[in-house]
């Protein structure tokens, strides 16, 4: 049989694996790299087992536009965010509120609310008072504006529980930290995906538990909240707050 004359482009296919290994190399060089955060780490590695392409990972964003990720817009996102939560934390202010509820910024982007149980429950009850079911509805106005991941946590005192409805102080601060959560999903109508739910129980006191106002202090429920953002824009955050 002749040869024939066509010429065959099947060795593209090895050339691009041969590509994609180099670059599969060199990112393991890179990412065993001193200079490599632990969170960039974890992106990494969270993007292989989702088996996402990193190209597309990268393009993936979490905002409204699709535009290139730069310095002065994640900025100005950042400023917006504190500037709502601000606001909010005024309205707190000026009702009053200030010592059942607290807003710290943990982060460029991170947001903690600590509600104090006379706000949220009665003593040994996950049903939310209607105080607290206002004052979630305004952190929910806030988080709707952003695609942020959000983990409640529900945190008693050590005073042993007797309830038919919870063996534990363990389960209260569960039921407390589900309560919140199914509010805010309802609120936001974000995907349920986007919330976690857990309890330390009596197990991460902030106060003493020898006095009443510190075992008060210890009733509480932490919202923590996060924005999600794609590799490049996380990596542009660590590099201009150095965290």
């Amino acid at each position: 049989m002749g040869k024939s004359k066509e010429k065959s482009a099947s060795w593209l296919v090895t050339y691009s694996d041969m590509v994609t290994l180099l670059m599969s190399f060199f990112l393991v060089l890179w990412i065993l790299s001193p200079g490599v955060t632990t969170i960039t780490y974890d992106t990494i590695i969270d993007l292989f087992e989702e088996q996402t392409g990193l190209l597309e990972a990268a393009n993936k964003s979490p905002q409204s536009n699709s535009e290139t990720p730069t310095p002065e817009r994640i900025v100005d996102y950042i400023e917006q965010t504190r500037a709502a939560w601000q606001e909010l934390a005024d309205v707190v202010k000026e009702a009053n509120l200030t010592e059942q509820m607290d807003l710290e910024f943990q982060h460029p982007d991170k947001v903690l609310i600590t509600l104090n149980d006379s706000l949220t429950f009665n003593s040994g009850s996950d049903v939310l008072l209607p105080l607290a079911e206002l004052v979630l509805g305004s952190v929910a106005n806030v988080i709707v504006a952003e695609k942020s991941f959000v983990e409640v946590q529900g945190h008693t005192d050590s005073v042993p529980i007797y309830s038919e409805k919870f063996n534990s102080n363990w389960h209260l601060g569960a039921a407390r930290a589900v309560t919140v959560v199914q509010f805010l999903v309802n609120a936001t109508e974000f995907p349920p995906e986007d919330f976690k739910a857990s309890s330390y129980g009596e197990h991460k006191p902030v106060s003493t538990n020898s006095t009443a106002g510190g075992r008060l202090e210890n009733r509480r429920v932490e919202i923590y909240i996060r924005k999600e953002w794609n590799m490049v824009e996380r990596y542009v955050i660590e590099q201009m707050f150095e965290v």
